[in-house]
């Protein structure tokens, strides 16, 4: 008898278990899917599909996407970190930029036209979060970052209701730069899962380039590869 409140005790024990797993794996996941599902996301159209061949005789698909413009908040990152602490801190410095560390510009054309100092007011302004946050690789063709692939910036693009920079707010980081991305074209392959490690990088960039080449596209120069996460991979893996 004296063993029943040990047992009921395991059993509890147990149950919660259960319960945190469940919530760890299955529930916050679909909430963190279904949020990330709802952010705005720059537009693009596809303006053409190609097939790329993998080393180990598989095929990628590429898409030819055509952007229309937008503007981005983004953090350069400094040598000396690892991969994942490099990505971290890009995240940290640009998630805190639109959560509030900025300076909302007062209204009209005072706020529009004069110096940060004077166009900003005291209140911060909440940006509302968007996809994908974009991290760019120094993984450039003929340079031997080719072979490190490691991410120097970490973007998030604004909402779409900014028409000009002039219109977002005044950044309390001075490692957040804002800048207007113009229409431009992209060549993009999907993954599913954590991001890629940068020796996947470095070869999918192999298999997207000779693609453009068979139908006659090629990079333009001094750009690296972007890899664009719609889904926090901790939250929503394989999705």
């Amino acid at each position: 008898a004296g063993q029943r409140p040990v047992r009921w005790f395991v059993l509890i024990l147990l149950i919660l278990a259960g319960l945190l797993t469940l919530l760890r794996y299955v529930v916050a996941p679909l909430l963190f899917w279904r949020a990330a599902e709802v952010c705005e996301r720059p537009h693009f159209t596809i303006v053409r599909t190609l097939t790329g061949e993998m080393h180990d005789g598989g095929h990628l698909k590429v898409q030819v996407r055509h952007y229309a413009p937008y503007l981005v908040a983004e953090v350069y990152l400094p040598k000396g970190l690892s991969e994942q602490q490099r990505r971290a801190l890009g995240f940290r410095q640009v998630a805190g930029y639109i959560f509030g560390g900025n300076g909302k510009r007062r209204a009209g054309l005072y706020g529009q036209w004069t110096p940060h100092w004077h166009a900003i007011g005291h209140e911060p302004e909440k940006i509302s979060m968007t996809a994908p946050v974009q991290c760019e690789t120094g993984s450039m063709p003929g340079t031997p970052e080719e072979r490190a692939a490691e991410t120097i910036k970490v973007t998030f693009t604004m909402p779409s209701k900014y028409k000009s920079l002039s219109d977002l707010p005044v950044p309390k980081n001075r490692n957040v730069t804002l800048r207007a991305v113009s229409e431009h074209y992209a060549a993009v392959a999907g993954f599913r899962g954590s991001p890629p490690q940068p020796s996947k990088i470095v070869h999918v960039q192999a298999v997207i380039e000779t693609a453009l080449e068979e139908v006659g596209l090629r990079p333009q120069s001094g750009h690296g590869v972007m890899v664009y996460q719609y889904h926090d991979p901790f939250a929503t893996p394989n999705l």
